[in-house]
């Protein structure tokens, strides 16, 4: 018989024994709703399967070790792919891109928060300290997220808190121009602007398109940031496209850390970046040299200057004076200009 068949079939005899099960109790019965919660997956804590002379054909583990490490066996590879099998919406296509995916097995950078939840953290690591699917998704929902999370969760995308609540320093965008409040209904906003939350319109933690767990089509630039940015601020159907889009990509410079420790007073940072689009101590000025995509809405706070969202609010030997000495800031607070660049 083959495997389809033999899925089938189970599933059919299980089906039965469920409906069998549930027929025999009162309707309403308060005990239906627990008994039927775990055997979801947990077939064992079905009554009618319960027999003590069962030897299993799998050996329990507690704490299987995966490719990411040493983790609990509720968000263990094999675990989840039992039903993300192609069965179901989310299956094994998803989480076979690896590379286009949130990263697992790795230790947090040092610019990372680790939020708490009481006692615990909030978003666990694995054995050996490194990330692993149980980070953000959890099987028992009701011991170890929040109550308002969707299934499967530890919590909500709706406000950004699952990214936020470890990449800290940049959840301060909620009601700038790239928050989730003024960018609804704009043109470039997916159609489920509303359910993507704070952070979902630009990053996806699953078949991401591009670099940065990137969710658009990422457009046309010299740098690999302006590619992201450019996919909304595009010639055509975007959010506006600048009349200059794009630094000269032949242009290296020094990061901030090498500035500082020659002449620069400066104590800003104006990232430079490589070529996969990841902050470089030598790089390419893009976008983000100037902009901070994540910058609060107003003047004041943090770095970002008002809805522009540029970095620097104090240009005393500011990166882009090295090059352009006393025109610098003219060309960065009117980069975009046709009549800056006239002349």
């Amino acid at each position: 018989m083959s495997s389809p068949t033999l899925r089938v079939a189970a599933c059919w005899v299980l089906g039965a024994l469920l409906t069998l099960a549930v027929g025999t109790m009162p309707a309403g019965a308060a005990e239906v709703a627990e008994q039927f919660k775990c055997p979801a997956c947990h077939l064992g804590r079905l009554k009618e399967f319960k027999n003590p002379d069962i030897v299993t054909l799998v050996t329990n583990e507690p704490t299987p070790l995966e490719p990411s490490g040493r983790q609990n066996a509720a968000s263990a590879s094999g675990m989840c792919l039992s039903c993300h099998d192609g069965f179901v919406l989310d299956s094994r296509a998803t989480f076979a891109a690896a590379h286009a995916a949130h990263p697992v097995g790795v230790v947090p950078s040092p610019r990372i928060r680790q939020p708490e939840a009481g006692a615990d953290p909030a978003f666990p690591l694995n054995d050996d300290g490194k990330v692993y699917c149980g980070s953000c998704h959890t099987a028992h929902a009701d011991e170890d997220a929040a109550s308002e999370a969707p299934p499967f969760m530890r919590v909500g995308p709706s406000d950004g808190q699952l990214c936020s609540g470890c990449h800290a320093d940049q959840g301060g965008m909620a009601g700038s121009p790239h928050g989730r409040v003024r960018g609804a209904g704009k043109p470039g906003a997916p159609a489920d602007f509303e359910g993507s939350g704070l952070c979902g319109k630009c990053h996806v933690a699953h078949v991401a398109k591009g670099p940065l767990l990137w969710a658009k089509v990422p457009g046309e630039g010299n740098a690999q940031t302006d590619r992201l940015c450019r996919s909304c601020h595009r010639a055509t159907g975007g959010v506006g496209l600048p009349a200059r889009t794009d630094h000269p990509g032949e242009v290296w410079a020094w990061s901030q850390s090498l500035r500082s420790g020659m002449r620069a007073r400066s104590t800003q940072e104006m990232p430079v970046f490589d070529k996969s689009g990841h902050r470089a101590v030598i790089g390419q000025i893009s976008c983000a040299t100037c902009h901070d995509a994540h910058g609060p809405a107003t003047a004041g706070e943090g770095t970002s200057t008002s809805r522009t969202l540029l970095r620097v609010t104090d240009t005393t030997e500011f990166l882009c004076a090295d090059c352009h000495a006393q025109r610098s800031l003219l060309l960065y607070r009117y980069f975009h200009s046709k009549a800056t660049h006239s002349h």
